[in-house]
């Protein structure tokens, strides 16, 4: 029964009335309702649409002022669902002019934030598609000094507007405020592209110290790209790029007449254009013959080498040539071989007569043609496996050399062939057309069959691989130990203490009671926690106590790896945090993201709830209540001041190095110092901090913010939060009754109803935490020795297919090509297992675990000894050298990996089984399988990321402006199509091109690559056989196990969680998209130009 006095139920009852048309009584039940506080700023956004509606302008912006003034924007948000589209749109129309009007009568910061404010409900009023409302608020941030927040709504703009100059300049002046020189010119360029006279205009209403620094900024980038076109043969590439640099130098030399340089450079690119009477009329309206400059006089030169006169050329180029040989060497690729040798013999007689008479002892310009040189997340989670029913595999198997036996000239018989044939059969729908929806006709038969366990958020071929290697481990971890070596007791010790659910059940709360005690308390817990900041309460000593010894890194987020540009050397690092949940998007999100949002603040009280029990403390849940929603409210603030994955793709902006006394002094707290709390977290190890100590600080945005932060809440407040954010991941080590209290999140965020079976949750942990222990036990079980020279020879096919296809890029000159190839020559893979972990005779892998001291009768006591060997281990890297060699994830793992630092590829032993790879299935399906996952991990060396490394892991740029520039646009096309799939299962929302681009990229190049290195395979060794049941060509079979590798499906609570938290895109658009692109598939499949699998317009990268 719905409550008439209650200000919710008037609520819900105005929005039905609205929906009738009843205006005036809509109106009448908000006004009663006006009276609640609890839900203020919902009523009046309300009331201010319904005055828009009934034409009281004045009294609508009234209505909204005050919201305004309550500071809740937000509250429009849920209501716009609500809204008609009409009176949206009057209400965007209303705020975005008197935006306007505030901005055009009154000045200061306060009145900027009034019409941000304004801006900001007419933006969410359109639903976020308001163009002029997001320049105006863009603009008002820059003014306003956060040129970061103005960037994101220039690049909202540009999102449904890519060519829209006001975005693209405007961005472009933050990039320039921010000395982000590469993305400003980029930008600047762009808007020049699209309309040169209003970013002229606008660059003149700079400070002209911006305007020279815009100019020497665009001038040099021009110069550069200029440099690099005149070095590449490719026609086609060099008229569209001419083109552009047309356009930007042009509109130089009208942003500054007086210039000479940019007169130079346009002059250069209508000789690039072979414009060579507009270069000779430009330079004799630009220079007069007294003003005229070396420079200059070599340019009038190349013109003479056109019309010929070679000798008046000879004497027109010598000064730049005794000045600026470089220059000149530039210049005079402009000319044809014939022409250069001609010149070079009239500036060396020239030369000599200087010389000759002078007196002095010169050397020769030498100006001759130089000779090109010859062209040479991780692939992280990789969803595989085998999934077919032994019993109908053999049924399958017996049935198909049945009715194959009898036509062995042309298919393949062999019990391998045979395997795969069943498994593939079984895994497609052969009813679907292939160009309509490829995914579906690769995968339609396992979807059918295939059910997500009760336990499970998603199920996919990966899945049951994994499960089939937990059985194996299983039987391992539980064979007596007998003469085990120390790191195999200790494995065995772990999974026994975990599968002891009887002395854990005993042991109830008192193991995380006593936790609790080592840190310092939990004040929502106690009734006697009263210590302040002021009073010896010191976050500092907090944070590290939490960092070195239980690895867990809260508020900010502290740890030792490879420095970036150095990896040779370990240097500490400094970055935002992780969050209570898995992304900052659920507590910001309504919907769905709402109800977790809420499952998660229950499970938080529900826990302190049952510690203060288990502590007899008196119940009083009005405290605890008021205690953990004041965590909830801090976790918020934190999540604000993270930057979201989008604005983190960059690591070349993330790094900033600094010496820890620039830190200090930059990021200054108060009440905290950072020098004591990394002298705290390091001194665990005995090593000794420095002022000149540095450091590489990545969440710099977030350290910004962190002072505001912690000044609003108390001592006890971040004490709290400090130990729910340990306590939440040992629920699961504890009694089946904390475990059950963690149900209705795990439900909300994952969909799963059950926990894994216990036996299975132990096997996880015990591989993840002890991998080269438990790797050493499973590849001795099932690791066939000679898969590691197959795949050694897997891997260099497809990394020389991937040279080859170097080639094909139009987009990528020549130098840049040669430096991808020497990276590509110089990665370094590590297959199946290292080799120490099988060699009796070496005691390395028991020295690994040799300060793990485990006891099976203490099962959470070994979980913290694991969380204190893993932080130990990390922090005393700082000191030692980085060990180039040691893997970065165990044998029994089905994935693979790349990692930028090392230019290294892995491949465990747990990913070199069927479908991926198997000596007895066919080459189409080991190079659709394996050969795809090598090619992928390649091109993770080249993607988005791993472009800003170098051959030896070393951040560094290595590209020509020219090729970067073109690497961009490339992928700006991969991050529209892969940002247009629609992905129901996920509440209808978008895949986000750029936080899956890495990925997508790697996935694209993958499959190419490793299908070119099948065809080289197929051209030495001849064509395969058939597979029996199958009428597919071994092409078709190649593309099919690629596509059958992705097999799976989602809860729909997980695909909301996937969206926003993984770097991959779902299974189906990994396949989708990867093909789409692919001329050779559509060719294979004989799709139509046009049809779903073959569109017009495709995306490339490598």
């Amino acid at each position: 029964m719905l409550d008439p006095c209650d200000d919710v139920c008037r609520i819900l009852c105005a929005d039905a009335l609205y929906q009738l048309d009843r205006i005036d009584e809509a109106h009448k039940m908000l006004s009663l309702a006006l009276n609640s506080s609890s839900q203020r700023s919902p009523v009046l956004a309300r009331l201010a649409l319904l005055q828009f509606k009934k034409g009281f302008i004045y009294d609508g912006n009234q209505v909204i002022k005050k919201v305004i003034q309550i500071g809740d924007t937000s509250c429009l948000l849920p209501i716009m669902d609500i809204f008609k589209e009409e009176d949206r749109k009057l209400m965007q129309s209303h705020c975005h002019s008197k935006a306007l009007n505030i901005l055009q009568n009154k000045q200061g910061k306060t009145y900027i934030k009034e019409a941000i404010a304004y801006l900001s409900f007419a933006i969410i009023a359109s639903g976020g598609h308001a163009k002029e409302s997001l320049l105006a608020r863009a603009r008002c941030y820059g003014q306003l000094g956060q040129k970061k927040t103005a960037i994101f709504d220039f690049n909202a703009v540009l999102k449904d507007d890519p060519s829209n100059v006001e975005a693209l300049s405007g961005k472009g002046f933050m990039h320039i405020t921010l000395k982000q020189r590469k993305e400003a010119v980029q930008d600047l360029c762009l808007a020049v592209k699209v309309d040169s006279s209003y970013v002229i205009k606008e660059v003149r209403s700079l400070k002209p110290e911006t305007q020279m620094l815009v100019g020497e900024w665009l001038h040099e980038h021009c110069w550069g790209l200029l440099a690099d076109l005149i070095a590449t043969d490719s026609q086609l590439q060099s008229q569209t790029a001419f083109n552009d640099l047309e356009k930007i130098a042009k509109a130089l030399t009208e942003l500054d007449n007086t210039n000479s340089s940019f007169h130079i450079l346009y002059t250069d690119i209508l000789i690039g254009k072979e414009k060579y009477e507009e270069a000779f009329m430009h330079l004799k309206q630009s220079f007069s013959n007294s003003a005229i400059d070396d420079s200059a006089k070599a340019r009038y030169g190349i013109l003479h080498v056109k019309y010929r006169n070679v000798l008046a050329a000879a004497q027109e180029l010598s000064p730049l040539a005794g000045k600026s040989p470089g220059e000149v060497e530039v210049l005079v690729k402009f000319l044809d071989k014939r022409q250069r040798q001609s010149l070079s013999q009239q500036i060396e007689a020239f030369l000599t007569k200087r010389v000759t008479i002078m007196g002095k002892s010169e050397s020769q310009m030498d100006i001759v043609e130089k000779s090109s040189k010859s062209v040479k997340k991780s692939w992280s989670i990789l969803e595989i496996g085998l999934t077919v029913l032994l019993f109908l595999m053999t049924c399958a198997a017996v049935v198909l050399l049945i009715l194959y036996t009898s036509n062995k000239e042309n298919v393949c018989t062999t019990t391998g062939c045979v395997t795969a044939a069943a498994r593939i059969i079984q895994n497609m729908d052969p009813t679907i057309e292939p160009c309509t929806d490829f995914y579906q006709y690769a995968c339609g038969g396992w979807l059918n069959k295939h059910v997500i366990p009760e336990t499970s958020s998603r199920y996919s071929i990966f899945d049951i691989l994994r499960d089939e290697m937990e059985i194996i481990l299983k039987g391992l971890l539980e064979m007596p130990e007998q003469e085990d070596r120390d790191a195999f007791k200790k494995a065995k010790i772990l999974y026994k203490s975990c599968m002891n659910e009887s002395l854990i059940e005993q042991r109830d709360s008192l193991p995380l009671i006593e936790l609790l005690a080592v840190v310092g308390d939990w004040p929502v817990a106690s009734t006697d926690w009263n210590l302040t900041k002021e009073s010896g309460w010191s976050l500092e000593e907090k944070m590290s106590l939490l960092n070195f010894r239980f690895n867990k890194r809260v508020l900010v987020d502290m740890f030792v790896w490879n420095d970036d540009r150095e990896s040779s050397k370990n240097i500490i690092y400094i970055d935002q945090p992780s969050l209570g949940m898995p992304s900052r998007d659920y507590y910001f999100n309504s919907g769905n993201y709402k109800r977790i949002r809420e499952a998660y603040l229950q499970f938080m009280i529900t826990i302190a709830k049952m510690v203060r029990e288990d502590k007899n403390l008196t119940k009083d849940d009005s405290f605890v209540q008021e205690e953990m929603t004041r965590v909830m409210d801090l976790e918020t603030d934190i999540a604000k001041a993270t930057a979201p994955s989008e604005e983190r793709n960059d690591v070349t902006l993330l790094y900033n190095k600094m010496t820890l006394v620039e830190f200090q002094q930059k990021f200054a707290l108060d009440d905290f110092n950072w020098t004591s709390f990394i002298q705290g977290v390091m001194s665990s190890v005995n090593i000794q901090i420095h002022a000149d100590e540095e450091v590489v600080v990545y969440g710099v945005p977030y350290l910004q913010q962190l002072k505001s932060i912690l000044s609003n809440y108390s001592a006890s407040t971040l004490q709290n939060y400090l130990v729910w954010r340990l306590a939440i991941d040992r629920v699961s080590s504890l009694s089946r009754r904390y475990k059950d209290a963690r149900a209705n999140y795990r439900k909300a965020l994952y969909g799963t109803t059950l926990e894994e079976a216990r036996w299975r949750e132990c096997v996880s942990y015990v591989n993840s935490n002890m991998e080269n222990a438990v790797g050493a036990m499973y590849v001795k079980e099932t690791f066939a020795g000679e898969s590691k020279r197959m795949i050694s020879d897997l891997i260099n096919k497809v990394r020389e297919a991937f040279i080859e296809t170097l080639d094909e890029l139009q987009w990528m000159d020549g130098i840049s090509k040669d430096k991808a190839q020497e990276k590509a020559m110089s990665i370094k893979e590590q297959i199946g297992y290292p080799d120490y972990i099988l060699e009796d005779h070496n005691d390395k892998l028991d020295q690994e675990t040799s300060t793990l001291n485990f006891s099976e009768h203490q099962y959470f006591e070994n979980i913290l000894e694991i969380l204190k060997a893993g932080a130990q281990k990390s922090l005393k890297k700082l000191r030692e050298p980085v060990d180039q060699d040691a893997w970065i994830i165990g044998a029994a793992v089905a994935d693979a990996f790349y990692s930028p630092n090392r230019n290294q590829i892995v491949f465990p032993a747990g990913i070199l089984q069927p479908p991926f790879f198997s000596k007895h299935q066919p080459q189409a399906l080991n190079f659709g399988g394996i050969g795809m996952v090598i090619g992928h991990e390649i091109t993770h060396g080249f993607d988005d990321n791993g472009r800003n490394f170098d051959k030896d892991g070393n951040m560094f740029d290595w590209w020509s402006n020219f090729s970067a520039m073109h690497f961009k646009d490339q992928s700006r096309c991969m991050v529209y199509q892969y940002g247009n799939y629609t992905w129901e299962l996920a509440g209808g929302q978008n895949v986000s091109g750029i936080i899956t681009l890495g990925e997508n990229i790697a996935d694209n190049g993958g499959v190419r690559q490793a299908y070119k290195a099948y065809l080289k395979w197929v051209q030495r060794h001849g064509k395969e056989p058939k597979l029996p049941g199958l009428d597919l060509t071994y092409k078709q079979l190649f593309f099919l196990n690629f596509a059958q590798v992705w097999c799976g499906s989602y809860r729909p609570e997980y695909a909301r969680h996937s969206i926003k938290t993984d770097v991959h895109s779902p299974f189906k658009y990994r396949v989708m998209g990867s093909l789409q692109n692919f001329e050779a598939f559509s060719e294979e499949f004989n799709c139509k130009k046009g049809t779903k699998m073959n569109p017009a317009e495709k995306c490339r990268v490598w």
